[in-house]
């Protein structure tokens, strides 16, 4: 099951929802295949058609993206060592996973002072 989450800036009042874990749809690696591009789409079926039972991580996670710095949920996926994350779902550019809210800035205003909160659930 996955978490809805909001994150509001209280200085300029902007605000960013996204969702992060998986749900039951996420249980197979062909499954998973179907949120990325069609580059990694392709490797990750041809992976599973060899080794049906690979044994990965996958969930949704939180990034801020490189290009319009907008914070956004992007797919990530650990498998025999090998990291996958898709790019930003607004421009489609690189993104940096989150890893520590606590000292993420308001890609807004800059500001230092981002209220996150869990809003829901989904699966």
């Amino acid at each position: 099951m996955g978490e809805m989450n909001k994150v509001s800036c209280h200085q300029c009042k902007k605000s960013w929802e996204y969702r992060s874990g998986c749900g039951i749809m996420h249980n197979s690696l062909k499954a998973v295949a179907k949120v990325y591009d069609d580059a990694v789409a392709e490797e990750l079926l041809q992976w599973a058609d060899k080794n049906p039972f690979a044994i990965f991580q996958f969930a949704y996670v939180p990034a801020q993206c490189n290009h319009c710095m907008d914070i956004v949920e992007v797919p990530f996926l650990e498998i025999e060592g090998r990291c996958y994350i898709g790019g930003c779902p607004v421009c489609a550019h690189e993104v940096d996973r989150i890893m520590d809210n606590a000292s993420l800035k308001c890609p807004s205003c800059l500001g230092n002072d981002l209220e996150w909160k869990i809003i829901g659930n989904w699966d």
